[in-house]
């Protein structure tokens, strides 16, 4: 066990080709892949009484993550366990189905904090999930699915507490009549931070948040502006969605249909949110709340792009950069040749990336804070031409992420 991330070629061992680069967390136990993984979070119980079992049990589409509650010594904590057959697999039906469980086992979570036991504490259910996808070792191209819902080609990304969107609109230019020349050009841009309130909800602009400024805005909605986004009101989940088929710059015969453009959908519960977001890719239609407030189906207007962004510290700075921004893409913007250079030398002398996370595994001393990332020697090089490898420098950056190297300077 280490107390730090490893970037490494392999969860386990030095058989078999390597599958990897993987994301190794701090104290996982590599030589123990016939044991359940445990993961401790503490203070996510709520004001349910002692006797009331509040747990999660394996089942149904979750095959692989259960919770019970330590002793009565810690009541607060809670133990997630990890069945070890897929979690310590390469096998790339065994990674999706490990994925689908901790899908399974975050709507299980939500029903708890939600339940009339309150099982957990307000925000328990995403604490809990948080901590699992640090806890657990993710190939890097699995990072974003856990811990933004973003898979590659999946079109989707959940917005979080802290993100920034960035909205960058398009305007009609019409030049005259027929002209080919009349077509959607950039008109300019304005960004919303993510916000959330202590009822556990997720609103965008904090300080349009307060206003109590009626907008009528059709069902589904369009939105046109920031004061669009506030009007959309608080939800618990809010998600950014693209469409898979987009019109063109010169299309102007007719609005976009619902379902053609990005769109924000937000809901009370996992399940809503999953049917909101079927619904939009199957038929551009919305869909009615089985629980909660109304469902939110809201689209951009005209022809816009919008950008999710998260603070990343770097060299001493905070700023924002595109969710599934990666070390390679960090390194480019001081100098093309750090990636070139740094294949002859250990990566980690020469830069620090911290990340923070909530460590739960057992032997892990430090609760919370930032872990060093450490990178193998045998992920430091290339991947080749085609794309078709991953190597240490597709580690997506997270939020709370922070990046220094002595070669600038800081």
């Amino acid at each position: 066990m280490t107390t730090t991330y490893q970037v490494s070629s392999r969860i386990v061992g030095n058989s078999g080709a390597p599958v990897g680069p993987y994301l190794i967390p701090p104290s996982f136990p590599q030589d123990r892949p016939d044991r359940p993984l445990v993961i401790d979070v503490p203070y996510v119980r709520g004001s349910a009484p002692a006797p009331v079992a509040c747990a999660v049990a394996r089942g149904g589409d979750n095959t692989d993550f259960s919770l019970a509650w330590a002793p009565s010594n810690a009541p607060s904590v809670a133990k997630v366990t990890v069945q070890p057959a897929r979690l310590y697999s390469d096998k790339s039906e065994d990674r999706a189905a490990l994925f689908a469980s901790f899908n399974a086992f975050r709507v299980a979570l939500e029903q708890m904090e939600l339940g009339s036991q309150q099982c957990l504490a307000p925000g328990g259910a995403d604490t809990v999930v948080r901590a699992v996808a640090a806890s657990i070792p993710l190939r890097l191209d699995e990072v974003l699915a856990y811990h933004y819902g973003l898979a590659r080609g999946g079109n989707v990304v959940d917005l979080t507490p802290g993100m920034r969107l960035r909205i960058d609109t398009g305007g009609y230019d019409f030049v005259a009549p027929s002209s080919a020349w009349n077509g959607f050009g950039a008109a300019g841009g304005s960004t919303c931070t993510v916000a959330r309130s202590s009822a556990q909800d997720v609103c965008f602009d904090a300080f349009l948040n307060t206003m109590a400024t009626s907008v009528t805005l059709g069902t589904p909605a369009w939105i046109g502006g920031l004061a669009d986004l506030a009007a959309l009101g608080p939800r618990r989940h809010f998600r950014l969605v693209y469409p898979r088929t987009a019109t063109g710059p010169r299309q102007t015969s007719a609005a976009p249909a619902f379902g053609r453009t990005p769109a924000l959908l937000g809901a009370d519960t996992l399940t809503d949110l999953a049917a909101a977001t079927t619904a939009y890719f199957k038929d551009g239609t919305c869909v009615t709340a089985t629980s909660g407030r109304p469902v939110v189906s809201a689209a951009f207007a005209g022809r816009t792009s919008i950008v999710p962004e998260i603070p990343v510290k770097v060299l001493g700075e905070w700023r924002y950069l595109p969710v599934g921004s990666t070390i390679q893409q960090l390194l480019d913007f001081y100098s093309p040749l750090w990636r070139w250079q740094m294949a002859s030398a250990d990566f980690s002398q020469k830069t620090r990336l911290n990340r923070v996370t909530i460590a739960g595994l057992q032997g892990n001393e430090t609760p919370f804070g930032p872990m060093a990332v450490v990178f193998s020697q045998t992920t430091q090089y290339i991947a080749q031409p085609n794309g078709g490898q991953l190597s240490q420098w597709d580690l997506p950056l997270l939020q709370g992420d922070t990046f220094t190297s002595p070669w600038v300077g800081v």
